[in-house]
Formats: structure tokens, sequence, C-alpha cells
């Protein structure tokens, strides 16, 4: 009988054992060969959400270095300085401890006596696995690939650099296509440059109505993926606006709007693929007409405070400068999600996009607090008896 496999053998990595006929003279000669190719592939389609969360970390350090940045300075610098000043600073940092916590990981497998006080496992037949340190980093306890955490940060970083310049093609091109429309409109006089709005919107009645239209059907009918999607599109569309009006204005304030439009644009884009696939499976119930009651996917709050930091956006209003001690909080909230996506991202991807909808909600807060909210104010607002100091309601010409 050959002898049990016992936890030494799968502490021991790749083992091979050669099962010969004893009373047989002959050699036995075996050769190895590496697959490169499928061995990347099986690399990939094991750790592919690593792509979803590592990027995660390295866009969350960046916008960490552009706010703390704008709060001191009141200039937003752009995505790539923000990259820059990350990989000089703290993302190095991250990832050495990164790779010191999996090499830790991999050394220390005993389990405290503290776990089992009734000694229960000293009468089992089987080996016991340790599940809790499973869902860490990579989910892998080999000491041999603590190098696989450095290598998938770098690989985030080109991949962000990538999906950033990409990002910056499609606007540019839509940004044209917007200008040959909007050519119509006649020109900017250059006295205006620096006190014309970002860009004229709807009113606040109409995008608050647009708001509510579209939580109702999260709440009934669509799940939240489906209107975070919708919500992508509009921040592209913003995107596309605030470039236009960079090119034709040249004013500072427009520049530091659309580096934050741009930003935003990222980091969402970035949750988009975590959602995508709820969507499919979605897509795919109402085709074979299986409905679940109840679902999760309805919940309001999983995608509201997106909606409403989107909507604000499209009236290009910038987001304030914090120059009191709770700017750290913004610095927190980022780091957190930096550290969550790093640690525990790969196996709970999916509660990444709840971290992002809190650190949407804190921009809605300072949206409204830094601009004197009051109830009575919104009400006027929406009312239409007052505008918002932010509304582009000025027309705006395209210069000669």
């Amino acid at each position: 009988m050959p002898p049990p496999l016992r936890d030494q053998a799968a502490q021991a990595g790749v083992s091979f054992q050669l099962w010969t006929d004893p009373s047989s003279g002959s050699t036995v000669d075996f050769s190895l060969q590496v697959d490169i190719k499928s061995s990347l592939g099986e690399l990939v389609m094991r750790y592919r959400t690593i792509f979803a969360a590592f990027p995660l970390l390295v866009v969350a350090l960046v916008l960490r270095k552009q706010f703390q940045v704008y709060d001191e300075t009141g200039y937003f610098i752009p995505f790539n300085d923000g990259l820059d000043r990350a990989l000089r600073s703290s993302l190095p940092l991250l990832l050495v401890a990164m790779s010191l916590l999996a090499s830790s990981l991999a050394t220390s497998k005993a389990l405290p006596q503290s776990d089992d006080p009734f000694h229960w496992r000293t009468n089992s037949t089987e080996t016991p696995a340790d599940f809790t340190k499973n869902d860490l980093l990579l989910g892998s306890q080999d000491a041999f690939f603590w190098f696989l955490v450095p290598i998938f940060g770098v690989i985030s970083v080109g991949a962000c650099l990538l999906v950033n310049y990409v990002a910056l093609f499609l606007v540019n091109i839509f940004s044209l296509a917007y200008g040959a429309v909007n050519s119509k409109s006649g020109y900017i006089r250059r006295e205006d440059r620096g006190t014309l709005p970002i860009f004229s919107a709807p009113t606040p009645r109409r995008r608050v109505i647009h708001t509510i239209l579209l939580l109702i059907l999260v709440s009934t009918i669509i799940p939240y993926q489906f209107a975070y999607m919708v919500a992508c599109i509009v921040q592209l569309a913003t995107c596309v606006r605030a470039q236009w009006h960079v090119k034709e204005t040249r004013s500072a304030s427009h520049l530091n709007f659309g580096n934050y439009a741009h930003s935003i644009l990222i980091l969402m884009l970035w949750i988009l693929p975590i959602n995508v696939l709820v969507l499919l499976v979605w897509a795919h119930n109402l085709v074979v007409h299986w409905f679940m009651p109840f679902s999760s996917h309805h919940n309001v709050l999983s995608v509201m405070p997106f909606l409403l930091l989107v909507e604000t956006m499209t009236s290009g209003a910038m987001i304030p400068r914090i120059t009191t001690r709770f700017k750290h909080v913004t610095s927190i909230i980022f780091f957190a999600i930096a550290m969550y996506s790093a640690v525990y991202g790969v196996t709970y991807a999916y509660l990444l996009h709840h971290l992002a909808n809190l650190l949407a909600a804190w921009f809605v807060g300072i949206y409204l607090f830094g601009n004197n909210f009051s109830p009575r104010r919104l009400w006027r607002i929406i009312d239409g008896d007052e505008l918002p100091s932010e509304s582009g309601s000025r027309h705006v010409k395209k210069k000669p």
C-alpha cells in the first residue's frame, strides 16, 4: 500500500514519487520540460482577481498624493504626476511591506494553542487545515512564491499607466468631436477666460429628478451595478467636456477640474470590472427567467454616493479644498483602501466597490459642507429660487 500523504509532503512543495517493480533491475529515465506559456496562463487564471485589487491599490495611493498636494497648494496635479510622486514615496515601501508579510505568512504555519481549547484535534484522523491565513495577500503560504507580490505590484503600476493613457486618448478623441459639434457657438473672449464657469449644466431640479428616477429603478428592476455603469458613462462625458474647456480657455480652474474629473474616472474604471461580472450574471438570469427575491443587488445605498458625486460633477463643481485637520481623513480613507486592496482584495474583491462607495460618500459630504450646506438652501436650489455658485449658466463661446 502507498504511504499516506501527510502535511510534510504538502510543505515540501512540488515532489515526485516513482513507483517501480523492485524485482526489476532496469533503470528509469524521465525528462521534465516547462511549458512557459501554459504556466503563465495558469498563473493569470489563478490570480485573476489581482488585476482588480492591486491596480486599485496604486490608484488609491495616487489619488491620496493628488489630494494632499491639492489641499496644500490649491493645484490638482495630473494623474501621471501623482503616480510619479507615489512611486517616489509610499508605493515602494508598501510593496516591500507586502513582500515581508508574504514571507512571514509562509513561515508561521503553526496554530496557537488557544485556537483549540478543548483539544479536539488530538483525536482527529485528518490533518487540520489552517483556513484563517489563506485569505491574505495571494492566498498562498509557500515561501518560494514571495516574489509574486512585488512582481504583481509592478505589473499593476504598468496597467494603471496603460489605462490612464488609453483613457486620455479616448477623452481627447471625444473632446475633438464635442468641439466640432459646438463650433457654432461663437468664441471665448480673452478677458473672460478666468471668470467663465467650467461648463453649462442642467438645472439642479433636473439633476435631482434624474437621480431619483435611477434610484427607483435600482430598488425595483435593475441592479445597482447597472446604475454604476451608467455613472461611469456620465463621468466619461464630464471628462470630455472638461477636456474641451481646458483646451479652449487654458484656465487654471478648468485645468484643476479636468485633472480631478479624470482621476475620478480612472478610479471608477478599475471598480467597473467587478460590477460587470455581476451584470453578466443578471443578464443571464433574465434570459433564463430566473428571478431572485430580496436580492442585495437592489441596495440603493450601494450606488447612491456614486450617483450623487457624478451628478455634482456634471455641473463643473470642483471639490472644495480642506485646510483643517479633516484633510487627514481623506488620506486615511485612501490609505485604508490601499491596504485592504493589498491584503484582502484578492479574496474579497467584491468589497472594493463598497470601500470606493464610502469614499464617494465622503466626497459628497465635502461638497455639501464646503459650500455652506443647509436643508433650506438645498430646497431653494431645487425649487429654482436660487442658483448654486458652481452653476454654469453663462454662455461659453468658442475662441476665434
